[in-house]
């Protein structure tokens, strides 16, 4: 190789190393587009982001949800326990033997009875000492007169039938009731609730012989009920009335338990009081301004409801906190992304611009070059024009030589008198077919044909008549359809003598076919005058047959010589005539008679 050459593709390599390191660098983008595709990339990074933080604040909402609604109903099952132990208490007092005497007493005889009245007294003084807040109790007649009462503040028990009818008939109908109301005495705290259970008291037949009124302090176990709601560091609880006055809370400064009557501070207790769901999740204030959220609900056999407040803060702080670093981390990659393309924008540009010098480079190499391998370009058609004019020149002449082997192989396996397949085809194919016999134990047929007296035609009628009855032979050989197998063969063997070999030959086939030979041939009718075959006048021929079925360690020169004898017999025994062959003897004893034939032939 030149080193012209070398140079060229050293260059070429180079050539396409800069348009390599070009084609990387452009992939690299700048200017507007990369600027838009990474906008492109960051704002569905941040799409996918955010709408993810939607959905875990979502899950936290409704998990917040859940919870402040699950520690109102906590709250509401303490209330109605507590109130069915308070059912319990009074009706407990209402069926004091001794109360039942007393009341009978003052009811049969005097309401003034000294007696009955102190029995009834001394009951329910009994019973108020038990509780260790203020209470008061009063036991009215199925009219709602007071008959007697014990407590420094029974006006409230004492009036219950004027101020509470609806509640104080179902007492007489056999019906425990507790009511929670506002504690409206002159001197109570504005946050206080008083607590009224009322039950009625009956005699040994279950006749209502009056009521019994329990009136008590229910603010410290209110304030004690409504402690279960804390659960947070901000979490707060309180119970309010019908009309949204809070009574009671735990967890809320004394100024808003000091505004009795204040309404509630947003929708919260307005929504329970409606019936609308419990949990209120959307972000409002309370009283100092903070935000919060809550849940509330709304007992009617109490006639009281349950809130529970949570700052907001401390609901969604841990999210809040993750939701500020996922946000601050997408601001510092966005930045990082635009420094970065920033950056390869400045690479790019200085690589671009050495590329532009190395390219102007190449373009006057590829200039000069180009002319160059045009003239050899040119050469090289040249000399391919050549090339292919020679290789046509060849494939004329390799065509030409096929055709005469054609030729010349017919000629070497054809006679040229009679057109029949000559000796030497015929020995190829007796050991072709030989071989095919010994393989498949299928019989081979041969038969030889001579014309008799053939000598005496030549010497009598001149060459010419000989030539032209062993024409007319071939010719019926090869129109008679003696040769109908693939493996069957007509030939002629030399000078007068033709052979037949027949594929797959039984005996009776073999003497068959060479009967008709002899016949085909006598009834042609070919000129003869000098025969000395006794009674005729016309070319006869002898037939000698023979079948065969080859055994390892024979070859195909045993059928010739059986053909060939069974042929000297036809000729001993008068000519014009078919013998077939027979083995001796001494043949080999692992041959079989064959079907049709005689003798021991295989």
């Amino acid at each position: 190789m030149s080193g012209e050459s070398r140079k060229g593709r050293d260059r070429s390599a180079d050539h396409e190393t800069s348009a390599w390191m070009e084609n990387v660098v452009s992939s690299l983008g700048s200017g507007w587009p990369s600027y838009l595709m990474v906008g492109a990339f960051l704002v569905l990074v941040a799409s996918l982001v955010m709408s993810t933080l939607a959905s875990v604040e979502e899950r936290i909402v409704q998990k917040s949800a859940e919870q402040l609604a699950s520690v109102c109903r906590g709250i509401r099952a303490g209330h109605v326990l507590w109130a069915e132990g308070r059912k319990g208490d009074v009706r407990t007092l209402a069926a004091s033997p001794t109360l039942i005497d007393g009341l009978l007493i003052v009811l049969a005889e005097d309401r003034d009875d000294e007696a009955g009245l102190a029995m009834i007294r001394r009951r329910i003084e009994a019973h108020v000492s038990t509780f260790d807040f203020s209470s008061s109790v009063a036991v009215l007649s199925r009219e709602g007169e007071t008959i007697a009462s014990v407590g420094s503040a029974a006006d409230r028990a004492r009036t219950f039938a004027a101020k509470y009818p609806l509640q104080f008939e179902r007492a007489k109908r056999g019906l425990v009731e507790v009511l929670l109301v506002p504690d409206e005495a002159p001197n109570a705290r504005k946050n206080e609730v008083e607590g009224i259970a009322a039950a009625p008291i009956l005699d040994d037949d279950g006749t209502t012989l009056g009521v019994i009124v329990w009136d008590f302090d229910a603010t410290p176990s209110l304030a004690e009920l409504a402690s279960i709601g804390r659960f947070g560091r901000t979490s707060r609880a309180f119970v309010f009335d019908e009309l949204g006055h809070i009574s009671i809370g735990y967890g809320l400064s004394p100024e808003v338990l000091e505004q009795r009557g204040a309404e509630g501070r947003t929708g919260l207790i307005v929504n329970s009081l409606r019936g609308s769901p419990a949990a209120h999740t959307d972000e409002y204030v309370d009283e100092t301004g903070e935000p919060v959220i809550g849940a509330a609900i709304w007992d009617d056999g109490l006639s009281l409801g349950m809130a529970v407040e949570l700052s907001r803060e401390e609901a969604f702080g841990t999210y809040f906190e993750l939701r500020n670093v996922i946000v601050g981390a997408l601001v510092t990659m966005a930045a990082l992304c635009l420094v970065l393309l920033t950056i390869l924008g400045t690479a790019r540009s200085r690589v671009v611009r050495g590329l532009e010098s190395s390219r102007a480079r190449l373009e006057k190499i590829v200039e000069e070059r180009t002319s160059a391998l045009a003239e050899l370009n040119r050469e090289l058609r040249l000399e391919a024009e050549r090339r292919m004019r020679h290789a046509w020149e060849l494939e004329t002449a390799r065509e030409a030589l096929e055709i005469a082997n054609r030729k010349l192989e017919i000629l070497a396996s054809r006679d040229a008198l009679t057109g029949l397949a000559n000796r030497r085809a015929f020995e190829i194919a007796l050991e072709r077919e030989w071989q095919r016999a010994m393989r498949t134990r299928t019989p081979i047929g041969l038969l030889m044909v001579d014309v008799d007296h053939f000598k005496t035609l030549n010497d009598t009628q001149g060459h010419p008549a000989g030539d032209d009855a062993l024409r007319r032979i071939g010719a019926i050989l090869r129109a008679g359809g003696f040769a109908r197998r693939p493996g069957d063969l007509i030939c002629r063997h030399g000078g007068e003598e033709f052979a037949i070999l027949l594929e797959d030959a039984s005996p009776e086939h073999v003497r068959e076919t060479a009967e008709r030979v002899r016949r085909a041939i006598l009834e042609e009718r070919i000129h003869h005058p000098a025969t000395q075959v006794e009674g005729l006048d016309v070319v006869s021929v002898s037939v000698g047959a023979a079948s065969v079925v080859p055994l390892a360690g024979e070859d195909a020169d045993l059928l010739v010589a059986l053909a060939d004898k069974a042929l000297y017999r036809a000729k001993n025994e008068g000519r014009n005539r078919v013998a077939r062959a027979s083995l001796d003897e001494k043949t080999d004893p692992r041959r079989r008679p064959l079907p049709g034939g005689q003798g021991p032939e295989a």
